[in-house]
């Protein structure tokens, strides 16, 4: 293609908006004949439509390459509202373009450098690893001896990157009013700031060298060295490694490598990352996961980096407060403080859901073989993860808020690494590699756990104080004869009531067990008051199952009422 059409506005202008109106025209065509016709002629048209237009699009963008290729993944992964039939073609995007010639790459180093390329590398291979949209990477040798790759922004990439990012968010104004598509404007200045973060190659090596630090306590977990000196806003070099993609299951069984311990390694070193340490490889897709004949795990491309901010880890810990509190209004304004921005009456729906996840996971998966905190057993199993990542994956958090990028990044960093945990090892359950570092993320370490507890109690001591007054109240009614019974929702107030009472005992007995617990232990009967910690956690977790079974029996009732 001719370099000045390719970098001609107006060209690509005239190309984004002709699809975008012919695509447009199809549709609102085919609506209008459907409002004669009916929904039976509509509907499979309707489908086969959303197909067609996705592959015009698609060709569209392989057109224009610059970063269309890339907003077309963005967009894919962060909009629900489009069909699954129009998503899907955009999903399979591969971030590949047609290499630059080497003239311009030789240009560009030796601009960003300052030096002419013989004098910086000892050899540098004019056929490039990998091209990409923003950039293209090219193996090479130091005059020092080190073997090195050396990634390189395209010419004029920036400029081409805020044509299309204008254009992009143009088309989304667009579409947005003529067709009353909530958060596509949302959608396009996330896909704009994900762009921009991409583009700062300085930004990239900075958290390359952070991750680096961070893994090093870790046994073979590699991220390849920089050489700064040869680093700029546009230029990485960095050590060079050889190996295979982690999920070459054919290859690492030659080479008897034991993929269950190499998939929990690599699980460890992705929670060491976001539980941990709060700044991880968003895009750990196995072609940017190596692995060599010695077992090590090398980390390529850092071009998707994000960090758990402390707002996060605070919302994270208010949301958990307020799904054990049952509290529906507390899971959204927690979700608010991390960025979620609520779309009213669903936010309520998808908190309720929530709700309902953690109560029938309460009444059917916790089992308590004895008094002892060590021997309840939780049975998490592969189907709860699925239906878990379902109820929080983008598609139902997307109709229900505006879903900040770091979110969707992270949401994507758990998809790929339990899909190339699965690949590796299918029998292993990531769970048990997961829970130790899910556990000190939200309790911080196992001594304060008493703290979490007391929290827990302090912020719901008003319900407990109120519910023997209103249980008296409704004892002295039944003593008077007036309550009156109706068969329509009697089995439902009975439940209520029996859990409106083991919600009483159960938080007397975990009160009762705390202050016995505090008074031994000052006592010096530290083995005792262990136990009674124990038991007191016991009795809390009964009680936070009676408050949710209550609850569902509250809406039970609302329900019949409203009949």
């Amino acid at each position: 293609m001719n370099s000045k059409k390719f970098l001609s506005r107006s060209w690509r202008s005239r190309k984004v908006y002709s699809t975008t109106f012919s695509i447009a025209i199809r549709y609102l065509w085919l609506l209008f004949k459907g409002r004669l016709l009916g929904q039976k002629y509509l509907q499979p048209r309707l489908t086969k439509l959303h197909v067609s237009s996705a592959f015009k699009l698609k060709e569209s963008f392989l057109e224009l390459r610059g970063l269309f290729i890339k907003i077309g993944q963005l967009v894919s992964i962060l909009s629900s509202f489009l069909p699954e039939e129009f998503r899907k073609p955009l999903e399979e995007f591969q971030d590949r373009a047609p290499a630059r010639p080497y003239e311009e790459i030789k240009k560009n180093v030796e601009a960003e450098l300052g030096k002419p390329i013989e004098s910086l590398f000892d050899t540098f291979q004019e056929i490039p690893l990998a091209s990409a949209s923003i950039g293209q990477v090219h193996r090479a040798k130091l005059k020092s001896g080190e073997e090195v790759v050396v990634k390189i922004q395209h010419d004029h990439i920036s400029k081409i990157a805020e044509i299309d990012l204008q254009l992009f968010e143009n088309v989304m104004k667009l579409v947005s009013s003529y067709f009353s598509m909530k958060g596509l404007e949302h959608v396009a200045a996330q896909v704009r700031q994900m762009i921009e973060e991409e583009l700062n190659y300085s930004k990239e090596a900075n958290y390359m060298a952070m991750i680096n630090e961070n893994l090093l306590p870790l046994e073979k977990i590699i991220v390849p060295q920089l050489f700064p000196e040869f680093c700029t806003s546009k230029i990485i070099t960095s050590q060079y490694f050889s190996g295979v993609k982690i999920n070459d299951i054919e290859q690492l069984d030659s080479w008897n490598i034991d993929r269950k311990n190499l998939a929990k390694r690599f699980l460890e070193m992705c929670c060491q990352m976001v539980l941990k340490d709060g700044i991880y490889h968003a895009d750990p897709h196995p072609g940017n996961v190596l692995v060599t004949k010695n077992e090590e795990i090398i980390l390529l491309d850092f071009g998707a980096v994000s960090v758990v901010s402390e707002k996060m880890k605070t919302g994270l810990s208010d949301l958990i407060n307020a799904v054990t509190k049952g509290d529906s209004e507390e899971i959204i304004e927690s979700m608010q403080y991390m960025g979620f921005i609520a779309k009213g009456q669903e936010s309520t729906q998808f908190s309720e859901k929530i709700l309902e996840f953690v109560q029938d996971f309460l009444q059917n998966e916790v089992q308590m073989e004895s008094l002892n905190f060590n021997d309840i057993q939780i049975n998490f199993e592969t189907s709860h993860v699925v239906r878990l990542l379902d109820l929080i994956s983008i598609k139902d958090l997307t109709n229900s808020f505006q879903v900040p990028k770091d979110y969707i990044l992270l949401n994507r960093m758990i998809i790929l690494a339990g899909g190339i945990s699965a690949e590796l090892a299918p029998q292993m359950n990531p769970l048990e590699v997961v829970r130790p570092y899910l556990r000190n993320f939200v309790v911080n370490d196992l001594s304060d756990l008493p703290k979490f507890i007391f929290e827990f109690i302090k912020k719901n001591l008003t319900n407990v104080i109120t519910l023997p007054l209103e249980l008296r109240k409704t004892l002295l009614k039944i003593r008077k004869g007036e309550v009156v019974l109706n068969q329509k929702g009697n089995t439902e107030k009975t439940n209520l009531f029996y859990f409106l009472g083991q919600q009483l005992i159960m938080v007397l007995l975990m009160l009762s067990s705390f202050f016995m617990a505090y008074r031994t232990s000052f006592d010096g009967f530290d083995k005792l008051s262990n136990y009674l910690i124990s038991s007191g956690a016991i009795f809390a977790l009964l009680w936070l199952r009676a408050i949710l079974k209550a609850r569902k029996y509250r809406r039970l009732l609302k329900g019949t009422r409203t009949k």
